[in-house]
């Protein structure tokens, strides 16, 4: 997520500017929620760079640059969460098909197992008894 809280120095950053600093130095009075967005896009800028740096950059192209470039690390911050999401849907769905998978498995298993009682159950029932009985003696005889 979007880094809003400005509380804590981002990586790679020189300091972390306060509002009254940073009017200072771009010699710009901003309102809390203006500054709430410039720090937001000083704290998630892709290049490293210092407040002098980001000022600089600031008096180019002021606060037009700073709501554009919120609102793509907005959007891009959206994406990547709806990627994640989607990756978390579709190991969830891989899951569910690999239980399903064995499940299945399971169920073929038994449905071969239970055809085959019901073809030996088919024969039993075609014999007659004295046949049946014989089939009896003789795997009696050779166990």
């Amino acid at each position: 997520m979007l880094n809003t809280t400005g509380a804590q120095e981002a990586p790679g950053r020189s300091k972390n500017m306060d509002k009254y600093e940073f009017m200072e130095r771009a010699n710009k009075e901003v309102t809390d929620e203006e500054y709430a967005m410039i720090e937001t896009v000083y704290l998630n800028h892709p290049e490293t760079c210092d407040v002098g740096e980001f000022v600089a950059w600031f008096k180019k192209y002021g606060m037009k640059g700073v709501e554009a470039c919120y609102m793509m690390a907005y959007h891009f911050d959206l994406a990547k969460q709806n990627i994640v999401d989607k990756q978390n849907e579709i190991r969830a769905l891989r899951e569910s098909v690999e239980k399903d998978g064995k499940v299945i498995e399971e169920q073929r298993r038994t449905i071969e197992y239970l055809a085959g009682l019901v073809d030996t159950a088919d024969i039993i029932n075609g014999l007659s008894k004295e046949a049946l009985a014989a089939m009896i003696a003789n795997k009696g005889v050779q166990a």
